[in-house]
């Protein structure tokens, strides 16, 4: 009898899961939106229409399970921003604290007052 009933919810879970992925589910919210839909696999042949109706209904209470949806932000989590325009102009100074002199460069120096 367990595994008949395991069977029965392997079928039904994966019709349930294919009218999901039509409604644009994410994949990873699967897992939530079949426990938390209330649909529950009664007779041994999955009831299509009663699976979409419950798949419309966790689309209103539960539209962060869904593409498109904007995800609910936290208390005091701040939004993250992307950078305006010219963010990615003036980096770090790649050759900093690397002062050179050359030898041409010094004896130039040498040749003019106040260089010293």
């Amino acid at each position: 009898m367990q595994l008949r009933a395991e069977l029965r919810e392997l079928k039904h879970r994966k019709v349930f899961d294919a009218l999901a992925s039509e409604a644009r589910v994410k994949p990873e919210a699967l897992e939530d939106l079949w426990k938390n839909s209330g649909y529950t696999p009664d007779t041994d042949e999955p009831n299509a229409d009663a699976m979409k109706t419950a798949i419309a209904g966790q689309q209103k209470q539960r539209a962060y399970l869904f593409d498109g949806a904007a995800p609910e932000a936290k208390p005091g989590e701040k939004p993250k921003q992307e950078p305006g325009p010219g963010g990615s102009r003036g980096g770090l100074v790649k050759d900093s604290g690397k002062f050179q002199v050359r030898r041409k460069d010094r004896a130039a120096c040498e040749t003019r007052p106040g260089c010293r």
